[in-house]
């Protein structure tokens, strides 16, 4: 687990979510040098997914925490 105590939480409810999918966080690499937080692969994604289920099964999914909002230009470029 990271330092940072939402992350951490992040992480948790991730796993939560996701069940018996593993959640893998990179850990050597500084917090401010990571551009993703967590990857997942999914044989079947779960249903809490809703429309991306489908999208996302069979598939290595990933996902960055953001605890504060994010500008536009952020979101454009995601």
């Amino acid at each position: 687990m990271s330092m940072n105590l939402h992350e951490n939480r992040f992480i948790e409810r991730l796993q939560f979510v996701v069940g018996d999918a593993e959640v893998a966080q990179e850990l050597s690499i500084p917090r401010k040098a990571r551009r993703l937080d967590c990857v997942c692969q999914f044989g079947e994604a779960p249903g809490l997914f809703g429309a991306l289920q489908a999208e996302c099964s069979q598939r290595t999914v990933v996902f960055e925490h953001e605890s504060q909002p994010l500008t536009d230009h952020a979101v454009a470029s995601a």
